[in-house]
């Protein structure tokens, strides 16, 4: 399963844009899992954000997060977005933008 998987599920993610861009597949959106690993995956993702988020509004300290995809950037944006006080941005080229969870700056 590990080899059909990839490193942080790349393989997983090549394999569904290689199907979704021949001309048979055009209009249809392309799922490729094994082993619910997306579904973990998103779960694990989201469980970081709200760790990572209290720590921020604990210390006020800005966390830098390591590269991901764009997928995986996105549940990460969508979670902390559900915390109050917190905002994230995207920072870096592809293959290696990254996330960084900070503290809303307050206005007067």
């Amino acid at each position: 399963m590990r080899f059909l998987i990839g490193e942080k599920g790349n393989t997983l993610n090549s394999f569904e844009y290689l199907l979704s861009t021949t001309r048979q597949f055009k209009n249809i959106k392309i799922v490729v899992d094994s082993n619910n690993y997306k579904e973990k995956r998103e779960k694990s993702l989201r469980d970081l954000a709200r760790k990572k988020g209290k720590a921020v509004l604990a210390t006020g300290n800005a966390i830098k997060l390591n590269p991901m995809s764009a997928r995986e950037r996105k549940i990460i944006h969508e979670e902390v977005s559900f915390m109050k006080g917190l905002q994230t941005e995207s920072v870096g080229e592809e293959p290696k933008r990254y996330l960084v969870i900070r503290k809303l700056e307050e206005k007067f």
